[in-house]
């Protein structure tokens, strides 16, 4: 008897001590915790507070990775525009048939705001690149097709080689499209540039929030291109290059897709 009321006694101190050490190793984890929290910046979340004001319902805003990813809740709904005849019932039958849905989000970056001088360096070293670029694709007119090169001949093949290498090694930078007093600013969709918005509300829907977003900030300089009315202010021309995804930036990457895969 004596031998048992030991044993019981001694399972019982053990009990104690482990239930002890759990809930050291609790309150000391608790302790910890916040110390090893992510920190958000309080510039993305100012800016996170900006976005959000101006949001309508069913879009939302967080914070993913150091940026801020804004989505519609909905999915909006595209169609292929490519070679559609212009009029009469297949038109329509070949939007209908080429309609898909898929998520609609925002992208935006906010870093360091670069210096004027830093700009213009960076932004002449791409100016160099696109001219490289350029002139290497007039030489290639002969076998273009749809965007894309199809070289035959030997001469051909050495051309579109010379291309590949200079797309994938010749610099390029990605230029903030946004700049406040603080920062730069970098906006990316998730919409193709060849796709088309099916439905006029949700295009006019998701047009209104770059727009807005482009009012928090002054749009870089550049060239209106061809067709705007005089006088329009560059920050609207920016906002809608950048809501049809045909900002140069947009081009050359649509060029390395196609053309490195």
């Amino acid at each position: 008897m004596h031998q048992r009321s030991q044993t019981k006694e001694s399972m019982t101190r053990i009990r104690l001590t482990l239930t002890c050490i759990a809930f050291t190793v609790l309150v000391a984890c608790s302790t910890a915790s916040p110390k090893n929290a992510a920190k958000v910046d309080p510039d993305l979340e100012a800016w996170r507070y900006r976005v959000a004001k101006i949001l309508q319902a069913g879009w939302e805003v967080n914070i993913v990775d150091k940026s801020l990813v804004i989505t519609r809740k909905e999915p909006v709904t595209y169609y292929n525009p490519i070679a559609l005849p212009l009029f009469d019932d297949l038109r329509k039958e070949m939007i209908e048939r080429s309609k898909t849905k898929e998520p609609y989000q925002i992208t935006l970056d906010v870093s360091e705001k670069l210096s004027n001088e830093k700009y213009e360096e960076l932004k002449a070293i791409n100016r160099e690149t696109n001219k490289t670029l350029n002139a290497q694709e007039d030489r290639m007119r002969n076998f273009t097709f749809k965007g894309t090169y199809e070289p035959v001949t030997p001469a051909d093949q050495l051309l579109y080689k010379q291309y590949q290498n200079e797309l994938s090694t010749l610099p390029y930078h990605r230029l903030p499209d946004l700049y406040d007093d603080k920062h730069g600013l970098y906006v990316t969709t998730s919409r193709d540039a060849w796709a088309a918005f099916y439905s006029a509300r949700e295009e006019q829907e998701c047009r209104a929030v770059i727009e807005n977003i482009y009012s928090y900030g002054e749009a870089y300089e550049g060239e209106n291109p061809i067709g705007w009315p005089a006088g329009t202010s560059y920050g609207r021309v920016a906002a809608s290059d950048c809501f049809n995804s045909a900002r140069v930036y947009d081009q050359y990457l649509k060029k390395k897709e196609l053309n490195l895969r």
